[in-house]
């Protein structure tokens, strides 16, 4: 009977901890593949697809990062990820802990480098 209590107790107890997944946030120094990038015609969005999230869960987590093309060195930005792509070298980015505004809520960077 001892043990049956034991491990009904044990049970209660373990149970929150296996069913709850807790999400975090993957902000700040990252490295990443880029797997394709474009920019919007209609606006000046410009967004690079990631192999793997980055972001902030339940705000802007994915793994489409945006910035804009007009912002001081947008344009020189989206060279350097197209270079980058090309040569098949990673990115190395620096994941804000706020989200990008417009067009959604997608996360966005303050800095990058290509790597390798």
């Amino acid at each position: 009977m001892h043990k049956h209590i034991l491990f009904i107790t044990l049970l209660i107890f373990a149970l929150p901890t296996l069913s709850a997944e807790t999400e975090e946030s993957i902000i700040g120094n990252v490295t990443r593949t880029i797997t394709g990038m474009g920019c919007h015609l209609n606006n000046t969005t410009c967004y690079i697809n990631v192999n793997e999230p980055v972001g902030i869960p339940g705000e802007c987590k994915g793994t489409s990062i945006r910035w804009r093309k007009d912002a001081v060195n947008g344009k020189e930005i989206l060279s350097m990820f197209l270079a980058a792509q090309m040569a098949n070298k990673q990115v190395g980015l620096f994941i804000n802990n706020v989200c990008f505004s417009g067009d959604g809520n997608y996360p966005t960077f303050g800095y990058m480098s290509v790597k390798n």
